[in-house]
């Protein structure tokens, strides 16, 4: 089986409500999509969502860096994913969101060509039902919000705090917390926005709701400044924005890091979280598999695949396809009986439609033998 035909999409689809984070208001999803064909017939679909405060990427600028890649994987064995991985990981730099989208769609050709799901491919399945969770704002209205998902069966929520002022948020985590209960797990993530007095100031002033976890409390670059909040804070730190590398997580640990939320577009893709998320578990850091605020099925379903195969995991599943007015599959990933489940069916396992996917396409390109 040879790749025969690699395609770039940049596509913009609106979601259901805005997202607040700190420094931003996202109202759409700016992603690019890789479609890699074979000379038997076999198709592989892969997403990477824009991080423009993450990973610098913008819809565009992936989908572009995937056309360059291109030329790397046209007669090339898709099965052979490793090689690929550690090629497209030299041939352009800082560009782990376009490697992350091909990885994906790797695959999702492999699983197709050998007729099982991904998870068989990076493991095998170590569990069957993967817990859910779900992404807040710390507003007060979000309590009824978070009440209703915990009717129906979500037992993880992680709010985005630092976009207002502090009173405000603690009190409507106080709220989020009472609609909830004390059998639902509470985590927080303030991408960076605090000083660390004000981290400590905030985390010490919650810390009687029983946060699971705080994500990137302060900005990245200062292991000296991290570790001043990771010793003293009274709720578990887990990094994001400050892992840029796998290795980052040996001297995370090393200054009282708790555990990492961890996304394919920094990794690199499913390869990178992978190895990635076996140094975590040697040094006993918690993982928690995020996913970005506006990602598909295709990418949603990647997350599902790694979160059966992981031996541990901390946390619940963010997905948020549910946030897009239109997914892009014929059969979307999401809860069933108050849990997550990977597709069972070949590769990803979700079946992309393009009738859909072509009305919020902005770009595509084509590189072929």
């Amino acid at each position: 089986m040879k790749i025969t035909k690699v395609e770039a999409l940049h596509l913009t689809i609106p979601m259901t409500s805005p997202f607040r984070k700190a420094g931003r208001v996202q109202h759409d999803a700016d992603n690019a999509l890789v479609r890699i064909e074979t000379d038997t017939g076999f198709v592989g679909w892969g997403e990477a969502a824009s991080a423009p405060m993450l990973t610098g990427d913008t819809g565009a600028r992936i989908a572009s860096a995937i056309e360059f890649l291109a030329e790397f994987l046209i007669g090339q064995d898709p099965c052979s994913i490793a090689a690929i991985h550690a090629r497209l990981s030299k041939a352009m730099l800082h560009n782990d969101s376009a490697v992350c989208a091909i990885d994906i769609a790797l695959h999702d050709l492999k699983g197709k060509h050998l007729g099982v799901p991904v998870y068989e491919l990076i493991g095998g399945r170590s569990r069957t039902a993967l817990p859910p969770s779900v992404g807040l704002n710390a507003e007060t209205a979000e309590a009824a919000v978070a009440a209703d998902w915990k009717q129906r069966g979500v037992r993880a929520f992680k709010a985005k705090v630092s976009v207002s002022d502090p009173e405000s948020e603690r009190a409507a985590l106080a709220e989020i917390r009472a609609a909830i209960g004390d059998d639902a797990e509470l985590a927080i993530d303030a991408n960076g926005a605090w000083a660390p007095a004000q981290a400590l100031a905030f985390l010490e002033s919650v810390a009687h709701l029983d946060l699971a976890f705080c994500e990137q409390p302060i900005a990245a670059g200062s292991l000296s400044r991290l570790e001043s909040v990771a010793q003293r804070s009274p709720v578990p730190i887990y990094t994001d924005e400050s892992l840029t590398e796998p290795l980052d997580l040996i001297v995370q640990a090393e200054v009282g890091v708790a555990g990492v939320s961890m996304k394919t577009i920094k990794m690199g893709g499913i390869t990178g979280f992978m190895a990635a998320a076996n140094i975590a578990r040697m040094l006993r850091l918690g993982v928690n598999v995020a996913g970005k605020s506006a990602t598909s099925s295709i990418g949603g379903s990647a997350m599902l695949h790694i979160g059966t195969a992981l031996p541990e995991m901390s946390g619940g599943i963010g997905l948020s396809n549910h946030k897009l007015v239109r997914d892009l599959v014929h059969n979307p990933v999401g809860l069933a009986d108050g849990v997550l489940s990977a597709p069972d069916g070949p590769g990803l396992g979700v079946d992309v439609d393009e009738s859909v996917l072509n009305d919020y396409v902005r770009s595509r390109t084509e590189t072929t033998a």
